[in-house]
């Protein structure tokens, strides 16, 4: 193990303990996350409506063809972070999933910034259910708990990528400024 938690060889079972990750917050996720699919339409299209008054948005959207794509591609992703179910697959699928926004130059902050609305959504629905207010909270604790863990876990990755990629940087220049000299 690396040391580092949430790094490159953290396993499901050692992020959830890190990150305080019960059973029973899990199945809350999965209580509310069976409440949002009726919504979900409505939920993505208010996070496309958020996104599009970025800049951003025209940087790595420049059809309607690519945002239908992504949007295709957003609702597995949330629907096994409703599942409730972390396991070392779930954690490889987010490892990839921040080296995708690396590779393709997303920012960190972008990144982070969409997160945050996320939440934000998913939020107002919960409260919008007219849940008591114990079950809110700790609804609210564990939605927010395992988007730090998936936060994390993709936030390891983009340092990984980049990591490598000024690594390699580094190398080329070096070669191109070593002088080379034959030895007779």
């Amino acid at each position: 193990m690396n040391g580092i938690i949430g790094g490159p060889e953290s396993g499901a079972a050692e992020l959830l303990d890190h990150y305080g990750i019960s059973n029973d917050d899990l199945g809350r996720v999965k209580s509310f996350g069976e409440t949002l699919v009726q919504n979900w339409d409505d939920i993505v299209s208010s996070w496309y409506d958020w996104l599009r008054t970025h800049p951003e948005f025209d940087q790595f959207f420049p059809d309607q063809e690519m945002v239908e794509h992504v949007q295709k591609r957003q609702l597995p992703f949330w629907r096994r972070y409703f599942q409730g179910d972390v396991d070392d697959d779930y954690v490889e699928q987010r490892r990839h999933l921040g080296g995708v926004h690396a590779r393709i130059g997303l920012p960190l902050a972008t990144y982070l910034m969409g997160q945050n609305q996320w939440l934000e959504l998913f939020s107002n629905r919960l409260v919008e259910a007219g849940h008591a207010q114990d079950t809110l909270e700790k609804t609210m604790r564990a939605m927010t708990r395992l988007l730090m863990l998936d936060t994390s876990v993709v936030v390891e990755a983009y340092t990984q990528i980049n990591t490598e990629t000024m690594a390699e940087q580094t190398r080329s220049l070096m070669e191109m400024s070593t002088p080379v000299t034959q030895i007779w």
